[in-house]
């Protein structure tokens, strides 16, 4: 464990950047810098209301935290909860904007955090090339290159599918309990496809296993997953099951299959066995359990589920 640090956390309002928030207030020895969108109630007085996209302002808020550690989480993602079409020279610009202001305190370590889909491969192992199949994924990868080549100290998190209360968008699980919630069908594409879904307090815990860790190599990309893949149809029964009689109706195949992506993922976790002792504790079946009780569909959940 190390000694009392400041740490800048960005996108700490967002689904993510909650949980490690709430995952660091108990953990002692942290002053906590929280870079955000919007002000939140529930994550304390040092929040600070920054665009990433704007140095000026990113290079005052570095000036003012003097961080010695980072959690680089804001970014663009593929299912926006505004639905807008996401444009993603941002998450390079962000990073890079970051990487230029962080230069002048020198931070003992940036921990980024990526995606698994950076892979475009069936099986996610370190030691294979990155071959992205779509701009969210090479946003990442550019991401991880801007940091590599800023000479700064930085660990890469390659994070499978995340779930969890507070996801929004249009992400599968979030978009099959809103279903639920409205009462209406359910299009959406194969049931077939194959998914590492990790609950959101275990990549927290991930996240911030990675950050107190004492020496890890500076560059190292780390696979954050729970280390199993269920397919599409699985979870829904898993969820359909839960809720019990009245789920409505689901329309696989109506929406045809990404080819930005492969058919069926399965991520390994060695490497944060290893190096960060990082052991997934949430199975799937209590966390989307969790998930429906944070929407108030405790009142559906079936006796014993």
């Amino acid at each position: 464990m190390i000694g009392k640090k400041r740490i800048l956390i960005t996108g700490a309002d967002g689904f993510l950047g909650t949980a490690v928030c709430r995952n660091l207030e108990g953990r002692n020895g942290w002053t906590c810098y929280l870079c955000v969108e919007s002000v939140r109630a529930d994550l304390g007085s040092r929040q600070f209301k920054c665009n990433l996209l704007d140095f000026s302002q990113v290079e005052k808020l570095i000036g003012y935290a003097k961080p010695n550690r980072v959690i680089h989480l804001a970014a663009r993602t593929p299912q926006s909860p505004d639905g807008k079409p996401a444009n993603w020279g941002d998450n390079l610009r962000m990073t890079s904007n970051l990487a230029i202001a962080l230069r002048r305190c020198g931070p003992e370590r940036i921990i980024h955090v990526g995606t698994a889909q950076e892979y475009g491969a069936a099986v996610c192992a370190e030691d294979q090339p990155v071959q992205p199949m779509n701009l969210y994924a090479f946003s990442k990868v550019g991401s991880y290159e801007i940091l590599r080549t800023s000479g700064l100290p930085f660990v890469h998190l390659r994070a499978s599918v995340l779930y969890g209360p507070g996801q929004k968008g249009s992400f599968f699980i979030p978009s099959l309990f809103r279903a639920a919630v409205e009462a209406k069908e359910f299009a959406t594409s194969s049931g077939t496809k194959r998914r590492d879904f990790l609950y959101v307090t275990d990549a927290a815990n991930a996240i911030c296993l990675a950050l107190e860790k004492r020496r890890l190599p500076s560059g190292i990309a780390i696979n954050i997953a729970c280390g199993k893949s269920h397919a599409l149809s699985q979870v829904a029964d898993y969820i359909k099951n839960l809720l019990g009689p009245g789920f409505p109706k689901i329309i696989w195949g109506a929406l045809a299959d990404s080819s930005s992506e492969p058919a069926s993922i399965e991520v390994k976790i060695n490497r944060a066995r290893k190096l960060l002792g990082f052991f997934p504790v949430v199975s799937l079946k209590e966390g989307l359990r969790e998930t429906a009780i944070s929407i108030n569909l405790e009142g559906q959940i079936c006796a014993g589920c």
